[in-house]
């Protein structure tokens, strides 16, 4: 009898790959009928690696998650993750009985990418069937998010996104807060370490008014004042279906009105759970 085992996730995060290690990486995917998680995070693929393995990307149908975080990849690397996962996504279109939906995790987090290459990938995120939208610590700003918000409201499949650290202001969040009025989709957003404040908080509570399907709301260290906390904790307090909300690292702990209001709707409101 012949015992085997199979691979399905394969962890290569920190390893000074480059260009080389992509090369055999993209043979791995070539072969590879079991692979379901690749994480070649910090492994210096670069633009170059990132364009070899996404020809290889595009023919492999059982990866669901990779994770491209910390390789230095500029907006020509994204555009190559993007018309690879556009290239899935119509084939999928074309026969959706015999072509699954594959790679639907793909983490760009921590890589110089400006809200042009964001664009760039957002345009594929729904053709792509993508479960999440990982950019935290890049530098997408908030035309970025603009860019974004058009392919949210008609989105089935997307459940998370993270833009955390991405220079954001309150002039992005309104745009996504109109966008995300039709989702029912996303169910955890992370814009922490941002600057978003009071306008910010404000628009993270018109959020919470329309759409009930969010379940986790990451607001922390985004210089959000009592201005911003105040109307966010009147929406919470009457919200009828659960939800985590991450507000430590914000100034309204220096006003006594909005931590005691903090304080009120997490006692009366079981269902809604604040991190302060």
């Amino acid at each position: 009898e012949n015992n085997f085992r199979v691979i399905t996730k394969v962890f290569l995060s920190g390893n000074d790959l480059g260009l080389q290690g992509a090369r055999h990486l993209a043979l791995v995917l070539d072969k590879s009928i079991s692979l379901m998680l690749l994480d070649v995070s910090g492994c210096n693929l670069g633009d170059d690696g990132v364009r070899v393995m996404c020809k290889s990307l595009q023919e492999n149908m059982k990866l669901e998650y990779i994770d491209f975080g910390d390789n230095n990849i500029s907006d020509a690397g994204v555009n190559h993750v993007a018309t690879m996962l556009a290239i899935k996504g119509k084939m999928r279109a074309a026969n959706p009985r015999m072509v699954p939906a594959s790679l639907r995790r793909v983490v760009l987090s921590s890589n110089p990418i400006t809200h042009e290459g964001f664009a760039m990938f957002a345009t594929s995120v729904t053709s792509s069937c993508q479960s999440h939208v990982e950019a935290a610590c890049c530098q997408i700003k908030d035309e970025g998010l603009r860019m974004f918000a058009v392919h949210l409201p008609n989105n089935k499949y997307l459940k998370v996104i993270d833009v955390s650290s991405n220079l954001l202001t309150a002039d992005g969040l309104w745009v996504i807060a109109d966008a995300l009025k039709e989702n029912e989709s996303v169910e955890t957003i992370r814009i922490n370490d941002n600057r978003i404040g009071d306008s910010g908080g404000r628009a993270v509570a018109a959020i919470l008014k329309h759409n009930h399907f969010i379940k986790e709301f990451n607001v922390a260290a985004n210089a959000i004042g009592p201005l911003g906390v105040i109307p966010l904790c009147k929406v919470l307090a009457k919200r009828m279906k659960s939800i985590d909300v991450w507000l430590h690292g914000n100034p309204y702990v220096n006003d006594p009105k909005a931590v005691a209001l903090v304080e009120k709707v997490q006692k009366r409101n079981r269902i809604v759970s604040i991190h302060s």
